[in-house]
């Protein structure tokens, strides 16, 4: 089976998986309206808007994947890091799930941070390129700066509680 195949497949799976937890959790969202008792951890918590971003972040996270495979073409012929490209590619999405429904300060944060270097090291993926480096220096200080402004806008309402 060649790598195309395999990571095409890969693709679909997550895919798979995005869409099933979406509906998962969309119905859990749905029965919590309905006064059904759910027990959810307390970091994470599910409103109606929480799952229209959801929505919205699944059906780009389809259009991710979808670009994702034509985009790894021009690897195959080299095979060159598609599997890393493919776990920061799911650890990107997913840890923006996270943020979405996070309901802590710290979940929110470390979940930022996840999604930061993933995402980071999905810029600087084709080191070989001009200026790729360059780009992704200019990215991390950008994502950490937002980071910080995060962590100091969330400091007052640590400092209530």
């Amino acid at each position: 089976m060649s790598l195309f195949v395999r990571s095409a497949r890969m693709l679909t799976i997550i895919n798979a998986f995005q869409v099933f937890f979406f509906l998962s959790s969309g119905t859990i969202a749905v029965l919590s309206l309905l006064g059904q008792s759910i027990s959810l951890p307390d970091i994470f918590v599910m409103t109606p808007i929480r799952m229209f971003f959801l929505l919205i972040l699944s059906v780009v996270g389809v259009g991710i994947t979808l670009y994702s495979s034509w985009y790894l073409k021009a690897y195959l012929a080299h095979h060159k890091h598609i599997g890393i490209y493919l776990f920061l590619t799911v650890l990107f999405v997913f840890s923006m799930m996270g943020i979405i429904l996070s309901n802590e300060m710290i979940t929110f944060l470390v979940l930022w941070e996840i999604m930061s270097l993933s995402s980071y090291f999905l810029v600087v993926h084709e080191p070989a390129k001009k200026d790729v480096m360059t780009q992704g220096a200019r990215y991390f200080i950008i994502t950490h700066i937002g980071f910080f402004a995060l962590l100091f806008a969330f400091l007052p309402f640590s400092l209530q509680s």
